[in-house]
């Protein structure tokens, strides 16, 4: 027991330490927020100044000004829905930033989630994501000052520094009788359908989730498998008949119909389908909206 209360740790030790630090100085992009839903007029302009309004107020750096950001988009004749991780470093340069935020809003089980990312322009690497979950979009809007808050804190590295204090308290809750309640993440889930799982959804689960049908949470790390498995963010190993990563899987998903935003990694199954691929996919079907090679059948690889 003693080994599995520390492993969520050691995972965020692992995921923590890489993280890069801003300061006051550091000039930053922010992106519109491009919506991926279909049949609503998602003002993505709108949240887009909202965060970067947040980000001035909160002092997170030197936030560079749309007008700029338009024009450089007008010039390069690209738009905030077309731009990839490798584009924004382009952009970045071109403005004079050195770190870029950007984020999609999707729809998912009839609720609303904002995924931001945040890139360095040099390395033109994801140092890390941040996402806000709501009924409706005005709760989004409500939500965003703590959204910018939590990406605060993960640019200057706090995260890791606030999860270790909380480790003694953890651990011993973790051998206690009473199990995961209202905690924040969990290294167990079981889910059943339609919602009904054991740790709420937006909990972070760093080991294993089960779905006997069908089950979904924020973020995963670790082992997710069932029968169809579906969550916002996936770090290991997606494993079903079903699989549906909404934004980022890094690591193997596999099963019959295998669905991602950004995978890098690997998709095996009888369709594969992604955005963006940074790996390989194994399939008889296998597309890459974004890629090299948009369709291509048994191996298709993106880099």
């Amino acid at each position: 027991m003693r080994v599995f209360s520390i492993l969520p740790f050691l995972l965020l030790f692992i995921f923590f330490s890489t993280a890069f630090t801003w300061d006051i100085k550091t000039r930053i992009a922010v992106l519109d927020v491009v919506s991926k839903i279909e049949g609503e007029d998602i003002n993505g302009v709108l949240i887009g100044e909202k965060i970067r309004a947040e980000m001035v107020n909160q002092k997170a750096g030197i936030i560079v000004e749309r007008a700029a950001l338009s024009k450089i988009l007008e010039e390069q004749k690209l738009q905030d829905s077309g731009i990839a991780e490798g584009d924004a470093g382009k952009i970045g340069n071109l403005v004079g930033a050195e770190k870029i935020v950007m984020g999609n809003i999707f729809k998912v089980s009839g609720k609303y989630e904002l995924l931001i990312k945040a890139i360095d322009v040099d390395s033109g690497k994801i140092e890390f994501y941040e996402q806000i979950r709501a009924g409706n979009i005005g709760e989004i809007y409500e939500k965003i000052p703590e959204m910018v808050s939590s990406i605060i804190r993960k640019s200057k590295g706090e995260m890791w520094k606030q999860e270790r204090v909380n480790t003694e308290f953890v651990e011993k809750f973790l051998n206690s009788e009473d199990g995961f309640t209202n905690r924040g993440f969990s290294p167990v889930q079981i889910s059943f359908v339609g919602g009904i799982q054991l740790i709420p959804e937006d909990f972070t689960i760093f080991g294993v989730a089960v779905n006997i049908i069908t089950g979904y949470n924020v973020e995963i790390y670790g082992i997710q498998t069932g029968l169809i498995c579906e969550n916002s963010e996936m770090r290991g190993i997606q494993a079903g008949l079903i699989c549906s990563s909404k934004s980022r899987i890094v690591g193997v998903q596999t099963g019959l119909i295998n669905n991602a935003y950004y995978v890098t990694g690997c998709q095996i199954g009888l369709i594969n389908t992604a955005e963006f691929l940074k790996g390989v996919q194994i399939g008889l079907l296998n597309t890459v909206k974004h890629g090299p090679i948009n369709f291509m059948p048994i191996i298709n690889i993106g880099f």
